[in-house]
């Protein structure tokens, strides 16, 4: 079920960029009439996806673990080492209706749980993002992104642990600490001119993080 929803917009020229909710699942996620405002030409749906499986299973998310609005995504970034805390950025351009919906099939065996934030862009100059990266491990992470105009960022940090995450010069969109038993989730986005210090912490290393940038 969704746990929260809110809304976060740029403004002025170049890309908006607009967070437009979040769910937690037990198992496979199953996110369905998430409102992604009106219908453009450009409108491209992006979701972060983070999930957490069993003890002794591993996986990694891919264009056949995600549908966005019934149809494949794009893969904009996803951790490529197999871990039991798969984590990823997709996006799929949806130029009608009102509302979408997001699956997920992942892992060889049902996962303990599953987290979802999605966000809509338009404005943009290209479709294709940039500054893409993504780590496996680590308490925490610095990622670098440069824009070469007013850019649109997305992030997430999908950790085996618990407690809230913590973001610097970045808004934290979705961060409700731990989601079910030992899973945690967090997804943050910013609207940029400059290069920012990014950087977020977890608190255990069992944490793996994706992100990009559209401008």
């Amino acid at each position: 079920m969704p746990l929260s929803l809110g809304i976060i917009a740029s403004s002025g020229s170049g890309p908006e960029l607009t967070y437009r909710g979040s769910a937690a699942f037990s198992g496979q996620a199953n996110y369905t009439n998430i409102p992604i405002g009106p219908a453009t030409p450009d409108r491209l749906v992006i979701v972060c996806v983070g999930g957490f499986l069993p003890s002794g299973n591993t996986s990694r998310l891919t264009t056949f673990s995600v549908q966005i609005g019934g149809g494949t995504p794009t893969l904009v970034s996803a951790t490529s080492t197999l871990t039991r805390y798969p984590s990823g950025i997709f996006s799929r351009l949806i130029t009608s209706g009102v509302t979408t919906d997001v699956t997920t099939s992942y892992g060889a065996s049902a996962p303990n749980s599953t987290s979802v934030s999605v966000y809509t862009l338009t404005g943009y100059t290209s479709s294709t993002a940039f500054g893409i990266g993504n780590a496996s491990s680590g308490s925490s992470y610095s990622p670098t992104i440069t824009p070469t105009a007013r850019s649109a960022i997305i992030a997430l940090a999908n950790e085996f642990g618990t407690g809230a995450h913590s973001w610097t010069n970045i808004i934290a969109d979705y961060n409700p600490g731990t989601i079910y038993s030992n899973h945690t989730f967090s997804s943050a986005s910013a609207v940029i001119t400059s290069s920012p210090s990014i950087s977020v912490s977890t608190g255990t290393s069992n944490s793996s993080y994706a992100w990009a940038g559209w401008a």
